[in-house]
């Protein structure tokens, strides 16, 4: 009776800072990860009625035992605590550093409820949840969710990917197999594994099916059955299988189901469990498969202007959905915009007819499916995903509004070279319905490689791109690719073209960008009909100038052949870059000696052998805009096609090299080639177009420091800080030689701000974005007036005069709003230099229906 007085004062309190009794939740069963526990909470506060799991929970109350809570709290990533104690209510928080003891917050009474609601709330804690608001108590913002994953996914990687192991050795040892396991018996366990999961699922997700459940245990057999009469498509499979295979199956779903609850499992993490133990590294290889983050899933979903669409019309297909990652985005995005007076069976069919999901390989198709049954528990099962090769399907009945997909990132070596996320490209362009939106996920490289220039000519023709995020290396774990997202809208406007957004993020920016804040690198570029490489709008600059192709020979290094190795005779060779410090002067002693031109594949080269020349990185990481390394030769040596060599045609004045090397290893010059995309290999072209200023006295100034940093980095010892001093000197130097525009010069900087120079230093620091989120809530109307250049002139109701005003992009500006005419809603905004960090949102006037041309599909064009 104590404790049941104890949970209404909880409850009351609860209800007081905005927790309808719908969001609360009693005798909740929470799998603690690292053990084989299940900890039954007193009450949980979630943010939604529906689903309750790990994504929405928000606070735990504890009675008794503040360790318990603890441990709740941080395997469901709720950020919260509450204890009654007494008349007061002591509130802590589940710091995932904390060890062992939640973090004390404060003490306050009933009364003083009101004083917290707006930090912990159902809307405010999900984004402290998510790491999009910092608490008081910690420096920096908790992603609290993105730790309970991480742990959960973890433990059970381990937990299943030790029980695909014991099934694979059970399946080859059944019957009349006994033999060494096969890849064929890797799969049909990986079957096993996911039809143990989907009968533990369900299990869980309607405990009062089961008597007794989850204090009595049950046999994994009635497990099954009861799963199997529940979702008889999923185990349509089971009627067929032999005893031997039976009985495996269900040792499998007791082992799985010993000491775990899934209730509460937050469905991405089967996501993420399926990539880190179902698929071994020479399938994933073989297929191209990088698993897509959840996070990014989550971003890259809320991002597409889906409210543009009809609600009727609003079908969403995933052509290479893997393990689920973007359909349960998309799951959550449809169900957040269906109305709010549907019963959970109405929002369940109905979101059953609009997700779609292919993929090749039929266990991710499984485990996709078992990902939206955790998702729309109670309601269950019934989710269309076939294990089909989507590019051989040549015509569909339904052709989907809305394509979201991260297709294989793979090259293909059959005849010519060619990239097979081009064919998923070409598949999705040719389907999606005009008007209809496609989100994917593509590598960075992709933007600017010339094996993709056709396809990307296909999306700038016939597509408005709204928005590309280039993202860093660390996005993937299974790939050290960095990975772009590109957002778009099929057709183009008859009336008002649109404009397209470029967000640049860095490593360090990654985790609060997914969450949902923005980079620092965020560009108006021009229209959506410009070439997807280009990454920044140009630079602009009043010094006159001429092309470095006009003055230099621009050459690539020689490309030595196979087994070629250091014969002690013939020409002085630098084999790679890797190990020549920046800036420095390139000795010849060390060199590698080899014949010209018989130990390399061709005479390439030749016309800069011999000649004193600057050496400038020929390829560079995409993920850094910094990719021009320079250094200095002054023997005439060979280079490997990894350098290229630029030679002054006037060998005998040594002022242009230096000069070259302070101009080219600067930040203007490395914005300079970003403007021109950002694959791995730099193109000559690009090197040769580059301006060099005519002014002698400029070009004296900047070869005599030049000179002074090739000489601080050849002797390091001497001088160990002159090289940094003199670098600093010399980017102030170029941007005054180039008179390049302020606001241009801030945005070039903005893009290469904390990212690593070749030196190994950062030269330039960016600026915080302000945090608004205290300001005002209301939502306020506006519209955009017109794009000029890098700025947009906003109106907005209460806060700008009738005609707008003129700002550069705001930060929190999505690329879809960006267009003559668009209305939206926004807030945080009280006065005109609000709008900068203001937060922006569909508003119902938004892109007014346009006539987009219904352009054929593939199978129409060839019938013609």
């Amino acid at each position: 009776m104590a404790d049941a007085l104890v949970l209404d004062r909880a409850r009351g309190f609860l209800e007081a800072v905005g927790y309808t009794g719908d969001l609360l939740q009693g005798n909740y069963p929470v799998w603690i990860p690292g053990s084989r526990d299940v900890e039954i909470a007193e009450l949980v506060a979630f943010a939604r009625s529906a689903p309750k799991d790990m994504t929405t929970a928000l606070v735990v109350v504890d009675i008794e035992d503040p360790a318990r809570a603890l441990r709740v709290a941080l395997a469901l990533g709720a950020p919260f605590i509450v204890r009654p104690q007494g008349d007061r209510f002591d509130l802590r928080v589940a710091d995932p550093e904390a060890a062992g003891a939640p973090t004390e917050w404060r003490i306050v009474d009933q009364e003083a409820a009101s004083e917290l609601k707006p930090l912990l709330q159902p809307e405010a804690a999900t984004k402290i949840k998510a790491g999009l608001r910092q608490l008081p108590l910690f420096e920096l913002p908790v992603n609290f969710l993105a730790a309970a994953r991480s742990d959960s996914t973890k433990n059970l990687g381990e937990i299943v990917g030790d029980a695909l192991s014991w099934t694979a050795q059970a399946l080859a040892h059944s019957g009349e197999r006994r033999r060494k396991a096969t890849r064929r018996d890797r799969r049909d366990a990986a079957r096993l594994v996911v039809g143990s999961l989907t009968a533990l699922v369900s299990r869980d997700a309607v405990p009062s099916e089961f008597a007794g459940y989850p204090n009595v245990r049950h046999d994994a057999l009635d497990v099954i059955e009861h799963a199997a009469e529940r979702y008889p498509d999923t185990f349509s499979w089971l009627r067929y299988a032999p005893p031997s295979e039976l009985n495996v199956l269900a040792e499998l779903t007791h082992e799985l189901g010993l000491g775990i609850n899934y209730r509460s499992m937050d469905p991405l993490v089967l996501c993420h469990v399926y990539e880190q133990s179902l698929v071994d590294t020479a399938e994933r290889r073989r297929l191209g498969i990088h698993y897509t983050p959840s996070d990014l899933a989550t971003r890259m979903v809320a991002e597409l202007p889906i409210e543009l669409i009809d609600p009727e019309d609003r079908y969403v297909l995933d052509p290479a959905c893997g393990s689920g990652s973007l359909l349960i985005a998309a799951h959550e995005r449809l169900r957040q915009l269906q109305p709010p007076d549907r019963t959970l069976e109405e929002c369940h069919r109905d979101l059953q007819q609009r997700l779609r999901g292919y993929d090749i390989d039929p266990f991710a198709a499984e485990l996709a499916r078992l990902a939206l049954l955790l998702k729309s528990q109670p309601a269950g099962n019934g989710w269309r995903i076939e294990a089909t090769d989507t590019l051989a399907i040549s015509d569909l009945q339904m052709r989907p509004r809305i394509i979201v997909m991260n297709p294989p990132w793979k090259l293909e070596r059959k005849g010519k070279r060619r990239q097979r996320a081009d064919q998923f490209m070409r598949w999705a362009a040719d389907v999606l319905v005009p008007g209809g939106l496609l989100g994917a996920i593509v590598p960075t490289s992709w933007l600017s490689a010339r094996n993709s220039a056709g396809t990307r000519q296909l999306l700038e023709t016939n597509f408005e791109v709204f928005d590309i995020w280039r993202l860093p290396q660390n996005t993937f774990k299974t790939s050290q690719q960095s990975p772009s997202v590109i957002l778009a809208r099929k057709g183009r406007s008859a009336s008002i073209p649109g404009f397209r957004v470029v967000k640049h993020v860095k490593s360090s920016e990654r985790s609060t960008f997914l969450a949902g804040s923005p980079p620092q690198a965020n560009f108006l570029i021009g229209p959506t009909s410009m070439p997807l490489r280009v990454g920044i709008s140009p630079m602009e600059f009043g010094a006159m100038s001429s092309p470095l192709g006009d003055m230099a020979l621009v050459v690539t290094g020689q490309q030595r052949l196979a087994g070629a190795e250091d014969r002690g005779v013939g020409i002085h060779y630098l084999p790679n870059f890797e190990n020549t410090d920046p800036y420095s002067r390139v000795s010849i002693e060390g060199l590698w000696r080899l014949r010209f031109p018989q130990d390399f594949q061709n005479a390439r080269g030749k016309s800069i052998l011999g000649r004193k020349k600057v050496l400038v990185s020929a390829a560079g990481d995409p993920g850094t805009p910094w990719r021009l390394k320079v250094a200095l030769d002054l023997d005439g040596i060979g280079c490997s096609n990894g350098m290229r060599g630029i030679a002054p045609l006037d060998q005998s004045n040594s002022e242009i090299l230096y000069a070259l090397i302070a101009i080219l290893g600067s930040g203007f010059a490395n914005a300079y080639a970003a403007q021109f995309g950002s694959d791995r290999n730099i193109p000559a072209a690009v090197i040769k177009s580059f301006p060099v200023p005519t002014d002698y006295f400029a070009l004296e100034r900047l070869a005599r420091l030049g000179k002074a940093a090739v000489d601080a980095a050849t002797s390091p010892a001497a001088r160990p800080n002159e090289l940094h001093r003199l670098l600093d000197e010399i980017e102030v130097e170029v941007w005054s030689t180039y008179d390049v525009d302020e606001r241009c010069m801030a945005r070039a900087q903005r893009l290469l701000a904390d990212h690593l120079a070749p030196e190994g230093r950062i030269r330039y620091t960016s600026t915080p974005i302000p945090d608004a989120s205290e300001s005002s809530m209301m939502w306020r109307v506006g519209a955009v007036h017109d794009v000029d250049g890098p700025d947009v002139r906003i109106w907005i109701n209460g806060v700008t005069p009738l005609d707008g005003v003129s700002v550069e992009l705001p930060h929190r500006m999505p690329g879809w709003l960006i267009r003559p005419g668009t209305t939206f809603e926004a807030r945080h905004i009280e006065a005109p230099e609000d709008i900068e960090c203001a937060e922006f949102k569909f508003q119902s006037m938004s892109w007014q229906t346009d006539p987009f041309e219904d352009l054929p599909t593939t199978t129409e064009r060839n019938q013609a």
